[in-house]
């Protein structure tokens, strides 16, 4: 190619249109499905904190979590012991906060006898580190807040389905199927809860 014909070249207006994409999934809108989404209620009221980089991810469950779940909040950070959002949520007196971690003195909640007695009978704020593993444990470390809330885990009933991004142990959800599973053991007679599986 002549440097003529790479100058006449560089010079012609562009003929394609950038691609554009949904403001509230991140996804493409060719592949959007956002109104086809049925948000499900629940009393337990479910708080993302999602780590940045998972943030900027397209295909982010914890995103696709919040916009399937009415009684959430998404929050967008990697050190939340000076946020007043999570603050409030802490110190909210007419509910029990509780942090999904599978710490050595989680509730399993899976177990019906260790869930009633532990719990206080309060409707629940669940707070959901979104993040990889890695990710996770470094939220969790850089907020001492989060330290002195009751953790909670689930006993997977089978592995995760979640191909696009490999998992680091059969027992490891992403955060959309925890929460369904959650839903499932908290709230059993919420059966629209499917619709998380569904979207997922």
């Amino acid at each position: 190619m002549t440097l003529e014909t790479y100058l006449k070249l560089k010079s012609r207006p562009a003929t394609s249109h950038p691609r554009a994409y949904c403001t509230q999934c991140r996804l493409a809108k060719v592949v959007c499905d956002c109104d086809l989404l049925n948000p499900v209620s629940t009393d337990t009221r479910f708080i993302l904190l999602m780590h940045p980089e998972e943030s900027r991810r397209r295909i982010a469950t914890g995103r696709l979590t919040h916009l399937l779940l009415e009684n959430s909040q998404l929050i967008v950070g990697d050190n939340f012991s000076s946020d007043k959002r999570v603050e409030a949520i802490m110190t909210d007196r007419e509910r029990q906060t509780v942090i999904l971690y599978p710490g050595p003195h989680a509730i399993n909640l899976s177990n019906e006898t260790d869930r009633t007695w532990r719990l206080t009978g309060q409707p629940l704020n669940v707070i959901v580190l979104d993040g990889t593993w890695r990710t996770a444990r470094k939220m969790l470390y850089r907020s001492p807040n989060l330290h002195g809330l009751q953790q909670v885990c689930f006993t997977p009933p089978q592995p995760s389905r979640f191909r696009i991004r490999k998992q680091p142990h059969p027992v490891c959800f992403s955060t959309l199927e925890a929460v369904h599973h959650l839903i499932g053991v908290l709230e059993p007679m919420v059966t629209e809860r499917q619709n998380l599986l569904t979207s997922f």
